[in-house]
């Protein structure tokens, strides 16, 4: 019996003329994806996240082109998968959260030139595919690979990004050594650097970061010496500095100097 998809589906006026599918936990099997090409009407986003869906089931996704948005965290697909993944044009936004994606699968994703948001965490990456993301470098504005195993050579590869807008790099292997290649993305607005232990003098590279919106530093190692660097960044509106090794005295002078800026400490 096939999956009556009309009962998982609505509307969302970020796709004008399309249908969003949740099937968010959904108990289905791959072969019960095999009618969404044929389905009525185009299908702007879908939610698979937490489904029994293997690399077999990517196959018939691959034939819904009109898929903008799709969500395939929890699931069991792997790098094979993405082959499938990566004939879907017109696709905007990936969410691979707690996959077993590598950055073998990575090199898939460099034909997908209208990719903006890509979600990477808890996966099995250590960053060494990110060259694959230059197909992506004109429309790329969201990278999240927060307990991954990326590390400072990774972030170089990054360089081609010149649009990115966020970046999520908590939990990951990134120490002070890949800030500097941080500091060259001057798009960015949004910055999470929790739980890595980066001190004030790698705090300094991100000075030049003059659009950054949000900077989350909980976790490092740092001191009243980064008082300087972040009193700079005149264009913050909350810096999240919690168990930051940060004086409640140098906190004060960071308030002061920042007097837009929420601060968590």
């Amino acid at each position: 019996m096939s999956l009556d998809f009309k009962a998982f589906s609505g509307s969302d006026p970020n796709y004008p003329g399309a249908v969003v599918i949740d099937l968010a936990d959904a108990t289905l099997g791959d072969s019960d994806l095999k009618d969404l090409a044929s389905f009525k009407q185009p299908i702007g986003a879908l939610d698979l996240s937490g489904t029994p869906l293997t690399d077999a089931g990517l196959e018939y996704l691959a034939a819904v082109t009109s898929l903008q948005y799709l969500k395939l965290d929890n699931t069991k697909i792997t790098d094979n998968g993405l082959a499938h993944v990566a004939k879907l044009g017109n696709l905007s936004q990936l969410l691979l959260y707690r996959t077993a994606i590598t950055d073998r699968g990575l090199r898939h994703l460099e034909q997908l030139s209208k990719l903006r948001v890509l979600h990477l965490d808890n996966t099995r990456i250590d960053g060494s595919g990110f060259d694959a993301l230059r197909g992506s470098a004109n429309s790329l504005i969201d990278l999240s690979c927060a307990h991954t195993s990326v590390d400072d050579h990774a972030l170089s590869l990054l360089a081609p990004l010149k649009r990115l807008e966020r970046l999520a790099l908590s939990a990951t292997r990134v120490t002070d050594l890949g800030l500097p290649a941080v500091g060259k993305l001057n798009s960015l607005t949004t910055l999470e650097l929790n739980d890595l232990g980066v001190t004030a003098q790698g705090v300094q590279n991100l000075s030049s970061l003059s659009r950054l919106h949000i900077l989350s530093l909980d976790g490092a190692a740092l001191s009243d010496a980064a008082v300087p660097t972040l009193s700079k960044l005149i264009s913050l509106q909350l810096l999240s500095i919690v168990d930051a090794h940060i004086p409640a005295a140098a906190v004060e002078q960071l308030r002061k100097a920042l007097p837009h800026c929420e601060i968590r400490s």
